[in-house]
């Protein structure tokens, strides 16, 4: 069975990319809400490295106070890609190696694929860019992000970039400068492309 990565940068349209593979029969792994899952679920391991006050009352994770925690702080992002990343890592392989062999494929979706290492599970990688401003003006309808934090997350997200794939898989980019309809006939021509060399 095929398996893509997904990355892109903040706002770069992943998530739609993500939505019309779905669309398209694909089995779509959502990392990120797999890594808060599993923050949930080990959250007790968490509380000791990060604080008790990451504990909501209901026993999950305060996302948000972990992230105002670590994003600002690089040593303690670290810690939590340390923690987090094998976790996510070793759940994505189960996953993959459970999934139902009549679908066309997996998609892993997820921002840091390379970072985590993730792209060494995939047979080709597909990379959503879109320029700077571009994301910047998504981020500001979308999010209410505010110019200064949109930055700060660009900052962090350096290492998400095409020249940083490197791996036994092909990098097939798509730029997502228009409309959901033109980047989906994008997606749906890649796809072609994949079955062709399937």
């Amino acid at each position: 069975m095929r398996v893509i990565g997904l990355t892109g940068r903040i706002c770069s349209g992943k998530n739609l990319a993500a939505e019309r593979f779905s669309e398209l029969g694909y089995m779509v792994v959502d990392v990120d809400h797999l890594g808060h899952e599993i923050l949930d679920r080990e959250i007790d391991a968490a509380a000791a490295v990060f604080g008790s006050d990451i504990r909501k009352r209901d026993g999950g994770a305060d996302r948000e106070i972990l992230s105002k925690r670590v994003f600002a702080n690089a040593v303690m992002l670290k810690k939590l890609e340390n923690f987090l990343h094998p976790l996510m890592v070793e759940t994505c392989k189960k996953i993959i190696s459970e999934a139902d062999e009549n679908i066309p494929g997996i998609i892993l979706n997820a921002a840091v694929l390379s970072r985590m290492k993730l792209d060494d599970l995939c047979d080709n990688v597909v990379y959503v860019s879109a320029p700077f401003c571009l994301r910047f003006i998504r981020a500001r309808r979308s999010r209410g992000m505010n110019l200064t934090n949109f930055i700060k997350r660009n900052r962090n997200q350096r290492d998400i970039s095409a020249a940083d794939l490197v791996g036994k898989y092909t990098v097939l980019r798509v730029l997502n400068i228009g409309s959901a309809l033109t980047l989906h006939k994008k997606l749906d021509s890649l796809v072609k492309i994949l079955d062709i060399n399937n």
